[in-house]
């Protein structure tokens, strides 16, 4: 672990930390801001950082939909927002 900080909902800012920090690193992990709501903008600010589109990410959604039926609740368009993210990205 190299760096930590916590950038507020500002897409200008957490576009220009994350360009920043991918020149000096292999890999860095986001955590937070990717919630159902409308200012979470996190994954599609990112998507925009490292030129990649903001997509749904199928398997993304799988799990999504799997967990709202288990809890048995409705996987509302909000909710599935937070299946969306930059191409090419994996699930951890």
């Amino acid at each position: 672990l190299q760096y930590v900080c916590v950038i507020p909902d500002d897409q200008k800012k957490i576009i220009k930390t994350v360009r920043n920090l991918k020149k000096s690193n292999d890999f860095l992990i986001t955590t937070g801001g990717i919630g159902p709501t409308h200012h979470d903008i996190t994954a599609e600010s990112i998507s925009i950082a490292v030129n990649k589109k903001y997509s749904l990410n199928n398997e993304a959604l799988k799990e999504l939909k799997k967990y709202y039926k288990k809890v048995k609740s409705e996987l509302t368009d909000a909710r599935k927002k937070m299946a969306y993210m930059p191409v090419g990205s994996r699930l951890i």
